[in-house]
């Protein structure tokens, strides 16, 4: 058994899930995680990865199997149970209160009192809490604005502040689902930073991800899934892509032949030209200043830079969701600048915003809905 010399701090047995509609995502999964370990969860989108630690972490019921937390049997009936537990997961989607500080959402719940509604009653102390959290967050290296709303800060920033609200309620299993999604290589190396400051401290982590060389460079041993079931677990010492792959799939995989691509691009005339663009950001502060730029058919154009340095205002003029206060843009040589978002779609431009559940999608809608709305 890996790490044989170590008690498990958590142990799932013959784990399924099947719902109520007949999908099943789980079929009989074991699977144990040690303390000070980071434990990489593998495998392809819809392998059963989130419904897993979804279970271990109280949001949902397995139709079958044990847990045990420190030799002992649990049964969870919330995430609350969880936490009770020292276990804390870190979803995709983001559970805080946009108009909120960062602060305000931390301690949000943690009023001392009964249990119940008495406790949710209880008045927040903000002055220990802060300085709870001013501590924490300095431990561990991780830098959040706490009195800034939710609502103004970067994906990473909120990232953050979801992990620092899971590990000020004392978690010592944090499970990050799929945690580089919407961040930048920066803040991806911040993240892995703080995870493995995390295990040094004695804590263990779970991250789930598809992605096979994040895999390697961050966890210490893998288990990888696929269609519900374990497919393998092994050292990330003794991974290699090639394995990972193959045992994600079920079958021998040619990384090279899928990763070598042969470029034929042919680039043609301008069809997107910027020209002394000036917009100013929500504050009323100029944030793209003369900015220049043409974008020619059949190539890809890269906008780079740190989070907050005019990147999303200068794509939101562009686009039609922001007023261009000087500049002009063009698009296929004909002028529309400060057109509407509806008239930049209908000649040809459209936005996928990076923050796609905020501004991009109606999360209340179906797929269809969402699809043909507009």
């Amino acid at each position: 058994m890996l790490l044989a010399m170590k008690e498990p701090y958590v142990v799932m047995k013959d784990i399924h899930k099947t719902y109520p509609d007949g999908t099943v995502a789980l079929r009989g999964v074991d699977l144990e995680i040690y303390p000070g370990e980071i434990l990489g969860l593998l495998g392809e989108n819809g392998a059963g990865k989130s419904t897993l630690m979804k279970i271990l972490s109280g949001f949902i019921k397995p139709t079958k199997g044990e847990i045990y937390v420190k030799g002992k049997r649990v049964k969870f009936s919330s995430s609350r149970d969880a936490l009770a537990r020292g276990i804390a997961m870190v979803h995709q989607v983001f559970t805080l209160v946009p108009n909120m500080t960062a602060l305000e959402n931390i301690i949000l719940g943690t009023g001392k009192g009964s249990e119940g509604v008495l406790q949710a009653l209880t008045p927040l102390d903000f002055d220990s809490g802060r300085r709870q959290i001013e501590e924490l967050t300095s431990k561990l290296g991780l830098k959040i604005p706490l009195d800034t709303p939710v609502e103004s800060l970067s994906l990473g920033e909120r990232q953050r502040i979801e992990i620092i609200k899971a590990l000020s309620r004392g978690t010592k299993v944090l499970i990050l689902d799929e945690p580089t999604t919407f961040l930048t290589p920066m803040e991806v190396s911040e993240l892995f930073n703080f995870v493995r400051r995390f295990k040094e401290q004695g804590g263990s982590v779970v991250f789930i991800t598809h992605k096979i060389k994040e895999a390697l460079e961050i966890t210490d041993r893998i288990v990888v899934l696929r269609k519900g079931a374990v497919a393998g677990q092994l050292k990330t010492g003794d991974a290699t892509p090639e394995k990972l792959a193959e045992l994600m799939v079920g079958k021998e995989v040619d990384l090279e032949a899928l990763t070598h691509i042969e470029r034929r691009t042919i680039i043609g005339e301008t069809i997107l030209k910027v020209e002394e663009l000036w917009v100013n950001n929500d504050m009323g502060v100029p944030a793209v200043k003369g900015v220049s730029f043409e974008v020619r058919a059949g190539e890809v154009f890269g906008i780079a830079g740190v989070e907050g340095n005019g990147q999303n205002e200068l794509i939101e003029a562009v686009t039609g969701l922001r007023k261009i206060e000087k500049g002009k843009v063009y698009l296929n040589g004909r002028e529309v600048t400060n057109r509407s978002v509806i008239e930049m779609y209908k000649s040809g431009l459209s936005h996928i915003p990076g923050d796609r559940e905020r501004y991009g999608l109606i999360l209340d809608f179906t797929v269809m809905e969402n699809s043909i709305i507009g």
